[in-house]
């Protein structure tokens, strides 16, 4: 680590983090700056020419949404300088998450080296390895069954390895979440419901949602009473609507009277109440009484009238 970062590690005076900056003839510097500085110290060991042959490939560590012209230009500041612009740009705060992550980085590859056994030196190249090496690696941890589920449920609990900064770009997680999947692991249930609700995998969202929607899925009945219990709790919240999702991907003939029942129970809260209606096909002779019944409430929401009315009208068609 360069004295100069260590320096930005250190400092808590603004004032002065503020005077180093403006003594250097910098253009304005904004959030993706910031970020691609510390992408660049922690997965490409400070060197823009890695961290550009990454993204123009489109590598796995190519997770910012960053132009490759802004990672050049700052490049060219740096050359302009001769001068590393990461104690410059980067706060006391941010420069101690860059060092929290190459930690993480040299503990892992100790693992490695002190020989533990092949599970864990197989979780950890699940963690760093790139595309093309993850078949083989997903392999590995298959073959180890129900003893590959605790490392598993590490991983996905890991609020750093959610986060792109970290070893695997906050990848690894979805990765685990798969394999405990597959494994129909389901003292892993809980822990990938929270990492479906977790607001740290919001970089790859729709990525996270397809891969644990399908992960508990494969895990089976276990897991759909799981999330109809979260479902009939009060009060509604966001945690709701993910359990909803979740649910609407076990195509079984027991959930549209399942959530038939949550409409009749939620059906002043909005937006859940509209979420309930994906699930409920007023086709079915059973529940087309009870969905009558509902219209008639004089404190409906008007939205959720509509949309009954709209399901009725489907079905006419």
């Amino acid at each position: 680590m360069n004295d100069g970062l260590s320096k930005s590690y250190e400092s808590e005076n603004d004032q002065s983090y503020e005077d180093e900056i403006q003594s250097y003839d910098l253009p304005l510097v904004d959030e993706e700056d910031v970020a691609i500085l510390m992408h660049r110290e922690v997965h490409f060991g400070g060197h823009f020419d890695l961290m550009l042959a990454e993204y123009k490939k489109e590598g796995r560590g190519a997770v910012l949404n960053a132009d490759i012209k802004r990672i050049q230009k700052l490049q060219k500041e740096e050359e302009r300088l001769i001068a590393n612009l990461a104690p410059i740009l980067l706060s006391g705060r941010d420069a101690e998450k860059v060092a929290e992550a190459k930690k993480m980085y040299q503990e892992l590859a100790e693992v490695c080296e002190k020989g533990h056994d092949s599970l864990a030196k197989s979780i950890i190249s699940l963690i760093l390895a790139e595309k093309k090496e993850l078949p083989k690696i997903r392999k590995e941890i298959l073959a180890f069954q129900d003893k590959a589920i605790p490392p598993l449920i590490e991983i996905i609990s890991s609020q750093k390895l959610q986060d792109p900064l970290f070893p695997g770009y906050g990848l690894a997680p979805m990765e685990a979440a798969s394999l405990l999947g597959k494994l129909k692991a389901e003292k892993a249930i809980a822990s990938l419901f929270e990492l479906l609700t977790s607001k740290e995998t919001s970089l790859f969202e729709n990525e996270y949602e397809a891969v644990i929607t399908k992960s508990l899925h494969q895990i089976g009945e276990k897991a759909k009473l799981y999330l109809k219990q979260l479902l009939q709790a009060e009060p509604i919240t966001a945690r709701h609507d993910m359990a909803l999702l979740a649910l609407l991907h076990f195509s079984s003939p027991d959930i549209a009277p399942f959530c038939l029942e949550l409409l009749k129970k939620f059906y002043k809260n909005l937006p859940f109440a509209l979420y309930c209606c994906y699930a409920i096909d007023p086709r079915l002779a059973n529940l087309q009484s009870p969905l009558e019944e509902l219209k008639k409430k004089k404190d409906l929401p008007q939205p959720l009238l509509e949309e009954l009315n709209r399901l009725e009208q489907k079905t006419k068609k």
